[in-house]
């Protein structure tokens, strides 16, 4: 159980995702206060995206797309393990981009140029191909190494902060930090947005796991934990920098400020190369990912070259603005709706080609996601994705009601 949640904590146990969703729950609220709701929305995300679909793969008992294929047939399932590729090649590119072209500048001590970026890219997706390929120990070992890397990349943020604190500290218990009333919904939907297809693509590890029991308290050691440990410590960071001498007037406070802020430029590569590795838990996660999509195992190894060979191109050929993965990601996510509702339901369907309860409820879903996302007339303000919830909602409603009126039905079926 702990081996599989140390895998699960490597996605938020890197640099990149503080870098991105560090202020995601900024609340104007006491620490304890703002503890207690962080803890209530990680759950709720680990709830939402991941229980269900790992509690679907574990009774399926062979895999993760085996059991999206028993919920939405055979023929839907190949447009979902497309749609698993396509999300795997633009995440993985996003979080290789930095590593492969800003921070190889700054290593490198000069201007890179498109060779130097796919030569970069190349050498190190290799690297962490090979890393994340062997056995299963193997990569709990790295995931443990990743993830402790990255606890000490927090705590030497906390350190460097240390004459702030005594400003920020009382604070922090006392009023909170000074920022909107409202709940930041948008932001914490283009969280639940990034994590809905990493959590579906995380369920696979219900597979090895020995119960239900395990399977839940997996998720919540290596999904919900580490989430709220990691939003609530990056919010004090945040705060604690915005009252520091390292903080930049005009924008907004970041773990980056935390450690390099005032830094001399010598020291500045050093620091890139160790917060880059912490992102190597992650990108290995993804990669294994990639042969789990794969119905016949001898296509593993072609599946997984191909890939990244389109995460290379990405990185060096399509600009990080227009990269969008709106597409995948809404899919992957109203997958998690339609396994979640399979696994409330707790009846096993017959094997088919297409089932047509949850291809009903995928497509419905997909529907309300593209009217919500053109009844926008400014495209710039759905950049936190409004359609998430009220697609979700959908899938799940329309499987579980599918389901149960199924139900009578197979039944009066049987001699």
């Amino acid at each position: 159980m702990r081996q599989e949640a140390a895998l699960l904590a490597t996605l938020f146990f890197n640099f990149a995702f503080w870098h991105v969703f560090g202020n995601t729950l900024w609340f104007p609220f006491p620490l304890p206060i703002s503890a207690v709701l962080i803890a209530a929305l990680s759950a709720l995300l680990c709830l939402l995206f991941l229980v269900g679909p790992a509690l679907a793969v574990y009774r399926s008992g062979n895999g993760l797309f085996p059991a999206i294929e028993a919920s939405l047939g055979a023929v839907p399932t190949h447009a979902i393990r497309l749609c698993a590729f396509w999300f795997l090649a633009l995440w993985l590119s996003d979080l290789l981009r930095r590593p492969a072209s800003w921070e190889l500048s700054a290593i490198l001590h000069r201007d890179t140029d498109l060779w130097d970026t796919l030569i970069a890219s190349a050498l190190l997706l290799a690297f962490l191909a090979y890393t994340a390929l062997q056995s299963h120990q193997t990569s709990v070992n790295l995931a443990k190494f990743t993830n402790r890397l990255a606890i000490a990349v927090l705590l030497a943020a906390v350190i460097r902060l240390h004459e702030a604190w005594a400003t920020s500290l009382p604070m922090l218990l006392t009023t909170g930090p000074d920022s909107p009333s409202r709940f930041p919904f948008e932001r914490f939907t283009k969280l639940a947005f990034e994590l809905a297809p990493l959590a579906l693509l995380a369920s696979a590890f219900a597979q090895r796991i020995g119960s239900e029991r395990e399977a839940l308290r997996t998720a919540a050691l290596g999904f919900a934990t580490p989430l709220c440990a990691v939003l609530l410590l990056l919010s004090a960071i945040n705060f604690t920098t915005f009252h520091s001498s390292f903080y930049q007037p005009s924008l907004e406070p970041t773990i980056a400020m935390a450690l390099w802020g005032g830094a001399a430029s010598s020291a500045i590569p050093g620091g890139f190369m160790i917060t880059t590795i912490t992102t190597f838990g992650a990108i290995r996660f993804g990669i294994r990912a990639i042969p789990t999509a794969v119905p016949n195992p001898r296509f593993h190894l072609p599946a997984v070259c191909a890939v990244l060979t389109g995460v290379a191109l990405l990185v060096v050929s399509t600009p990080e603005s227009l990269i969008d993965s709106s597409i995948p990601s809404t899919v992957l996510a109203v997958t998690t709706a339609i396994l979640t509702a399979d696994a409330l339901h707790n009846h096993p369907t017959p094997p088919k080609q297409i089932d047509w309860v949850a291809t009903l409820a995928l497509l419905t879903a997909l529907a309300v996601a593209y009217a919500i996302a053109n009844t926008n007339a400014d495209p710039n303000k759905s950049w936190w994705h409004p359609w998430l919830f009220p697609a979700y909602i959908t899938a799940f409603t329309i499987t579980l009601a599918g389901r149960k009126l199924e139900r009578p039905q197979m039944t009066t079926t049987q001699p």
